[in-house]
């Protein structure tokens, strides 16, 4: 699978117009990551290793630590302008987790081996299902949704408390392993797959946040059927 389809593979095959513009950024994002980190020629292929074998070893670090404290900004303006700013907030978001896919795909190609299993964000997400009160998970992980990329669906922060244990239905038979924590993997001075692989899974969490944010705001217009527009479109709509 490429990086491509990797960090599409969630998205919807037929979003939303509004949607649209999501998976707009991320091809054209992912196009020029891959000019820059997967180069055909020689000496850019040794720069690129050697950029891959330094952010491995200390890197990653800078990456975890702005994405433990990461909250989405909040921006003035109109609705609208609130929501262009956001879209503008996920490519800048969703470069640097792209940036990371590929370091992690090349470092995976070069045959790293797993040191450890550490807790993903989809581990915690499940065990807060089963185990936490729909008050409780809807606090911590109401970003997420069914279609995670997909602005016209509801976030989980929006389902009631009945549709969540519906949900924990469905989790029950989802096998469970000991792992390391996260906070506890990253106390390690060099990374392994398995951490850039938790890392990856808490950058999209956080992107979530984001997204979660552009649905609210979008629905904030108070248009009947926002989704069904362009962005481009959205953006007249506040010009009226």
């Amino acid at each position: 699978m490429s990086n491509t389809e990797h960090l599409t593979a969630e998205f919807n095959p037929e979003p939303s117009p509004l949607s649209q513009c999501l998976v707009d950024s991320v091809l054209a994002l992912n196009a020029a990551s891959e000019k820059q980190l997967a180069p055909r020629s020689l000496t850019g292929r040794l720069r690129a290793d050697f950029r891959a074998k330094m952010y491995v070893k200390s890197g990653w670090r800078e990456y975890y630590e702005m994405l433990r404290s990461y909250t989405v900004p909040e921006f003035a303006g109109t609705t609208c302008e609130q929501f262009d700013l956001l879209h503008k907030e996920f490519e800048r978001f969703y470069k640097l987790l792209i940036d990371h896919n590929l370091i992690l795909g090349r470092i995976y190609t070069a045959g790293a081996e797993h040191q450890q299993d550490v807790e993903t964000e989809e581990d915690r997400k499940t065990f807060a299902l089963l185990h936490f009160t729909p008050k409780q998970f809807k606090e911590q992980f109401g970003q997420y949704a069914l279609e995670n990329f997909e602005l016209s669906e509801r976030r989980f922060s929006e389902y009631t408390d009945t549709e969540i244990k519906q949900l924990s239905g469905l989790a029950k038979n989802s096998k469970t392993f000991n792992k390391t924590p996260l906070e506890e993997a990253a106390k390690k001075t060099e990374a392994d797959i398995s951490l850039l692989i938790a890392l990856r899974e808490l950058a999209k969490s956080k992107t979530l946040l984001i997204i979660a944010g552009m649905r609210k705001t979008a629905k904030a217009t108070k248009h009947k059927d926002v989704f069904s527009l362009k962005k481009e479109e959205l953006m007249k709509l506040c010009q009226k």
